[in-house]
């Protein structure tokens, strides 16, 4: 049986040191240190430090690492030392590159879909018989995850992970798996292109019909739920409650409004037919009344205007400059940190927001702006963010070095990214299914945001992924996979060095320098009570002898404890 109040002990400690690191992240006691019994601690109000004008500290490894961290997936050295010796400015243009499009998933170790086989896309074949559509969504789910492990210096994975959040769909109403494709490939290619086309797009997706009842959206018996979202989520969103049911930035006068423009729209795959999802427009099942939007808009009339209603009725939406605070918040939050006050609304959202409405909502120049910025870089806010899951999950892999197989063995590649997409669900962030319509609540609920992500169901699963993934690594069949720590010692630039390696290992993993103590505390589950040199031979006997099994053994265990111990560090769940 399991010791559940160790357990719970456990979690209160390690949620304690995040609370203490998050409070001042140069100066906490380690979660191996600390034998204290946990307390309550109240983080203060954080002060997040410059402001817009262009960075001038000094571009050095911590902070272009910071900059990797918040815009890709678990930067690994090599990509941090690539951006340190390009420079801000090449970094960022790499970011915002061009990149052509990956390949789509494929089918993969199943032999029961006769419209694509073991190799072959699925994207545009038929649905048969079976449950393969299943499967497909499987091999969706994988594939994603596997193009953010690959993605490198890029923020188009990212910005399809936080569009996903935002233009929030799950899969289990959306169905078939082409749906699902079309909506993530719609996010890919506008990634980082302009909000309001973007809008427009998804508005009409046959993946947000169906999830949010589109095709039952007709004269005479609209249905609100799309028109809702798209006020309270996807643009402007809703400020203080004014009147039941009535926002300060729309009313249910114009909720209703919104859903007559929006009639007429239906959309989906017929399972037996091949081909990407089709949409359709009625003109029979469109209301061609005016519709009159409330003083929060002015009192605006918009005319019938058929198919290109619901255009005119998102240019409504986008000429409010609320529009573009609300998506500037969304992108601080998930970019830097949760809180945004009086003083950075002023001094950092409102100037961002300004600019995207004056770029005609095109989003590169904002984002580059801001991470260029000496708020976004400046080193009071590095490492005060909790990493999600999907970050979590990826990271490890990349940082662990785990040698995941390329080429022809994508079978054994999808299996694992979908071993992460599953261990990230037990972590409450399961891509293709968020929660709801709002999306994760880490990223929008008062007044917890990203703490959400530590709780007693995730805490256990992130430390047990830890375990499995440097104990285990992945089985199949006869398939055995693992993390190499002798292979990850072999980047160390001393790795003799007890001391070295430790302090390599550290500015490999953590976003922070760790205190004198919990360097000593981590030298001692590597050499627990012996001197230095104790390592330096023991390291030397395996390299004269790498065919002793026992001297190698004794190597790895050591080096396994070692890193398990600093990924289940409480600074490791930071970014």
């Amino acid at each position: 049986m399991p010791n559940f109040n160790a357990l719970l002990s456990r979690e209160a400690l390690f949620t304690r040191n995040l609370v203490l690191l998050l409070m001042n992240r140069r100066d906490f006691l380690s979660l191996s240190s600390v034998s204290a019994a946990p307390q309550v601690v109240e983080a203060p109000k954080r002060i997040m430090a410059g402001d817009l004008s262009p960075f001038e500290g000094t571009w050095d490894r911590a902070t272009a690492a910071h900059l990797l961290r918040r815009t890709c997936f678990g930067p690994t050295p090599e990509e941090i030392d690539q951006a340190l010796n390009l420079g801000l400015d090449g970094t960022l243009n790499l970011l915002f590159g061009n990149k052509g499009l990956p390949a789509p998933p494929v089918m993969y170790d199943f032999d029961d879909d006769k419209y694509a086989a073991e190799g072959q896309t699925w994207i545009e074949a038929p649905v048969a018989d079976g449950g393969n559509n299943g499967r497909r969504i499987r091999s969706l789910r994988a594939w994603s995850i596997g193009l953010m492990v690959n993605e490198g210096i890029h923020l188009r994975e990212s910005l399809t992970l936080f569009w996903h959040n935002h233009f929030s769909v799950e899969q289990g109403k959306v169905g078939e798996a082409r749906n699902a494709y079309q909506y993530l490939d719609t996010l890919r290619r506008n990634a980082l292109g302009n909000f309001k086309t973007l809008v427009e797009k998804v508005t009409i997706l046959p993946a947000m019909l169906v999830y949010l009842d589109g095709r039952q959206n007709v004269k005479g018996r609209p249905n609100e739920n799309y028109a809702r979202e798209l006020f309270e989520l996807f643009s402007i969103g809703k400020g203080p409650l004014i009147g039941p049911g009535n926002y300060t930035y729309f009313t249910e006068t114009d909720v209703l409004a919104a859903a007559e423009c929006l009639t007429g729209w239906s959309g989906s795959t017929d399972s037996d037919e091949p081909g990407v999802p089709q949409v359709e427009f009625r003109e029979d099942r469109h209301e061609t009344g005016d519709k009159v939007f409330s003083s929060a808009f002015d009192g605006q009339v918009i005319k019938n205007q058929g198919q290109d209603e619901y255009k005119a009725l998102i240019e409504m939406i986008f000429n409010r400059r609320q529009t573009a605070i609300h998506i500037v918040k969304k992108l601080y939050r998930w970019f830097l940190y949760y809180e945004i006050d009086e003083n950075i609304h002023t001094n950092i959202i409102e100037p961002l927001a300004d600019q995207l409405m004056e770029d005609g909502y095109e989003i590169k120049g904002v984002l580059r702006r801001f991470f260029a910025s000496d708020h976004f870089l400046n080193a009071e806010n590095h490492g005060g963010l909790i990493k999600h899951p999907i970050d979590f999950v990826v990271g490890t892999a990349k940082l662990t070095q785990f040698p995941i197989p390329t080429g022809n063995d994508f079978v054994n590649a999808y299996h694992i990214w979908y071993e992460l997409m599953l261990d990230a669900r037990d972590m409450q962030m399961e891509f293709l299914s968020p929660p709801d319509v709002a999306g994760w609540p880490a990223y929008y609920q008062e007044p917890l945001f990203h703490k959400i992500w530590i709780n007693s169901v995730t805490l256990p699963n992130r430390i047990g992924f830890i375990k499995s993934w440097i104990d285990r690594g992945f089985r199949r069949g006869e398939t055995r996979i693992e993390v190499d720590t002798l292979d990850l010692l072999s980047t160390v630039s001393d790795p003799f060095d007890p001391n070295v390696l430790i302090s390599d290992w550290i500015q490999r993993f953590l976003p922070q320098p760790l205190s004198e103590g919990e360097r000593n505390s981590l030298k001692n589950v590597l050499i627990p009570g012996l001197p230095d040199f104790e390592w330096t031979e023991e390291y030397m006997i395996y390299l004269q002898n790498p065919n002793d099994e026992m001297a190698e053994k004794s190597v790895r265990t050591k080096l396994e404890a070692l890193l398990t111990s600093i990924l289940t560090l409480a600074e490791f769940q930071l970014s």
